[in-house]
């Protein structure tokens, strides 16, 4: 069964080697905007992959545009491929900063259509208490497997709760 809302760390420790479990390290500091992945690779959930506010969860600034647009399904789709996101993949996202970072990656793969998405509850701090263990790396994650999701062509970046019903990889 799928995890839509909230993991907890037993949960999450106890898939941290699950191949079809991906997690997504979102943190992110408004003020200082390289703070994340400098966070990031001084140490995170063991596997976890980052995604950066500014560049992975949000479109180009136009001037126009606001502070963090939503990038076109398409452009965002590819990120989640490159990262080894599939339609079966169960994703989860942490941070520090109370689930606020998080939950723009839960709501955007739920904009897409994929369920199987959730925030971890108590964050990183809380997993490294429990002793569960953190990864250290200076470089960037190699990219995973390609998922077999593709993007659906013509869809705008203006969603009510009526869109998106469909699943990551759904037929167009």
């Amino acid at each position: 069964m799928p995890h839509s809302t909230l993991v907890d760390c037993g949960t999450l420790a106890g898939h941290l080697e699950d191949p079809g479990w991906v997690v997504f390290d979102c943190r992110h500091d408004l003020a200082r905007p390289d703070a994340g992945q400098q966070a990031w690779r001084a140490g995170h959930i063991p596997g976890a992959r980052f995604l950066h506010l500014d560049h992975d969860l949000a479109a180009p600034l136009t001037g126009t545009n606001g502070r963090h647009p939503l990038p076109e399904a398409t452009v965002f789709e590819q990120t989640l491929r490159r990262h080894g996101v599939g339609s079966t993949s169960q994703v989860i996202a942490y941070d520090e900063a109370g689930g606020m970072f998080a939950a723009r990656l839960w709501w955007m793969l739920r904009w897409l259509g994929h369920e199987a998405v959730a925030a971890h509850r108590p964050g990183l701090a809380t997993l490294l208490a429990r002793r569960h263990g953190v990864q250290r790396r200076r470089g960037a994650l190699e990219p995973g497997a390609v998922g077999d999701e593709s993007a659906r062509e013509g869809e705008g970046q203006h969603r009510d709760t009526g869109d998106g019903r469909g699943h990551v990889g759904a037929p167009k």
